[in-house]
């Protein structure tokens, strides 16, 4: 939607945290790519292109002029993000990546827990939580009537 584009530029691309490039026919917008910035280090954000139009070569020519201009603000490196060849869409994608001749790296990420007792007990909780509801799946709460003991028909109680 345009109002998220617009935040972009306004919150990133014109305090300077961000680059942007588009390629444009007259008035026609045909691809746009944003990169953010920090430091000495530029990361692919977003992109997106006119479909209806499907101009070749358009979002290539938009992310390399985003490269140059993260370049010109001092960056070093440019992050595409991930490669994944595990299906078409993704494989896709990953060709386009790799077609800038950028070297792909390992980046490897982990967590550091600062409460592990909190955690441990959440964790807890959680088990417990998922027991008890597949309990109630298997085995259907007795109706309320019966909940004090079986059920008798008038015939059966005690006289």
């Amino acid at each position: 939607p345009r109002e998220y584009f617009e935040q972009v530029w306004d919150d990133f691309v014109a305090p300077g945290r961000a680059v942007a490039a588009a390629v444009t026919q007259g008035d026609d917008v045909l691809a746009v790519a944003v990169a953010t910035l920090h430091a000495r280090s530029a990361y692919y954000w977003l992109g997106f292109d006119d479909r209806a139009r499907n101009v070749p070569g358009a979002n290539n020519l938009a992310l390399w002029t985003a490269v140059l201009a993260a370049r010109e603000r001092g960056a070093t490196v440019f992050e595409l993000g991930s490669i994944n060849y595990s299906d078409g869409k993704l494989g896709a994608i990953s060709r386009y990546k790799e077609s800038f001749g950028g070297l792909p790296y390992s980046s490897h990420a982990g967590a550091r827990c600062l409460r592990p007792a909190r955690r441990a007990v959440l964790e807890l909780v959680q088990i417990a939580s998922d027991r008890v509801r597949d309990a109630l799946r298997r085995e259907p709460v007795a109706a309320a009537a019966g909940a004090s003991g079986p059920a008798t028909s008038s015939d059966e109680r005690p006289s």
